[in-house]
């Protein structure tokens, strides 16, 4: 009998479990010509199409699931899995909050929610999800990968790459803790490691944006804008993200193809206009354009947007020396010196202001 229901179902499970997902969910159909699929199989073919990557036909399924059955927990897990792909953080963090509030228990959940407050810039709170994720399973891959992600934008280098190390023991070929550690060499300026790490990402064939976005840093950094061009236009082939957009045209803007950055920029703004460092560049390629006004009214934003990025106030500084508002700079690169002690270019800015105030010792 080929259209047996129970048969049909049985053989779609057995697939599922054994990653012939293509095969599962063509019997799954079949099955439910012939009758009507539960919400345990309804979930697994929502499940099914996430491995696919087949966002709306999953979404589709979770949302039946979760019409006919409000706290079915697999499909809330799979729903919070697409608003974490879609980016949309605060329905994430609002999904995760009710799996939470209905079962303590489940560690993903406590990673979902762990991710989604690090995307809503609330580090203290995805600080403790992460946790909470690890004291139910301290091998949790997931809720390690993301505290790393979360110690190196804190600027804890030395912790990150300690947890980028442990998730790699756990699963040697995940491809997003090889492009984590490489970051955090990156930011340790061991330009060497970093190289080499994220060359190993490539070289596995798996195409990653991130990688090829992290050669492109370090190209900038090398001063070759010719091959860090040519790493973040393939960044921007796998994925349209605006530090993408954002990495090309900073290298543009060193090839002095400045029209093309000023554009690069835009599409970068088009898609996050919240964003301090786009700001920055395009204020930065009004300035080399000659349009000051327009560059210092960009930084302003800037400098609200990210209360803790110096580079607003280096770039406020630069155009107020070349206006010969000297006292407006020392304040500027003052107030970029106490968000970044280690900002080289508001040195250089104050001793090029004192050397004009005749003030050679402190010059």
């Amino acid at each position: 009998d080929e259209h047996h229901f129970a048969a049909l179902v049985g053989l779609a499970e057995a697939y599922g479990a054994t990653a012939r997902g293509q095969e599962a969910l063509r019997l799954y159909e079949l099955a439910a010509e012939q009758g009507a699929l539960t919400v345990p199989q309804l979930s697994h073919m929502g499940q099914l199409f996430l491995a696919q990557q087949e966002w709306d036909q999953a979404a589709d399924l979770f949302e039946q699931v979760l019409e006919l059955e409000p706290n079915y927990l697999p499909a809330m897990l799979g729903m919070g899995q697409i608003h974490q792909h879609d980016e949309a953080w605060p329905e994430a963090e609002a999904l995760y909050k009710e799996v939470v509030a209905l079962d303590k228990t489940v560690a993903e959940a406590f990673v979902g929610l762990g991710n989604a407050l690090f995307a809503l810039k609330q580090e203290e709170a995805a600080t403790a999800a992460f946790n909470q994720a690890l004291e139910r399973d301290s091998h949790c891959t997931e809720a390690l990968l993301g505290h790393a992600h979360l110690l190196l934008n804190a600027g804890q280098v030395d912790e990150a790459k300690h947890r980028y190390e442990q998730v790699l023991e756990l699963n040697p070929q995940l491809i997003a803790a090889q492009v984590g550690l490489a970051h955090s060499y990156h930011r340790q300026h061991n330009w060497h490691k970093a190289q080499m790490l994220y060359q190993q990402v490539l070289d596995t064939g798996t195409p990653s944006a991130e990688a090829y976005a992290g050669m492109g840093a370090i190209y900038i950094s090398l001063r070759d804008a010719a091959k860090a061009a040519e790493a973040y236009a393939q960044a921007l082939e796998l994925e349209k993200r605006p530090e993408y957009y954002n990495g090309l045209a900073r290298a543009y803007t060193d090839l002095e193809r400045t029209e093309d950055a000023f554009e690069l920029y835009k599409s970068s703004l088009s898609l996050d206009s919240h964003r301090s460092d786009t700001r920055c560049g395009l204020a930065y390629t009004l300035y080399l354009a000659g349009r000051k006004r327009e560059a210092i009214a960009h930084y302003e934003r800037a400098s609200r947007l990210d209360s803790k990025s110096a580079a607003p106030y280096i770039g406020l500084g630069r155009i107020y020396f070349d206006l010969g508002r000297l006292f407006d700079v020392i304040k500027y690169y003052e107030q970029a010196l106490k968000i970044d002690a280690n900002e080289a270019e508001a040195y250089a800015g104050l001793g090029r202001v004192y050397t004009n105030l005749g003030k050679v010792e402190q010059a």
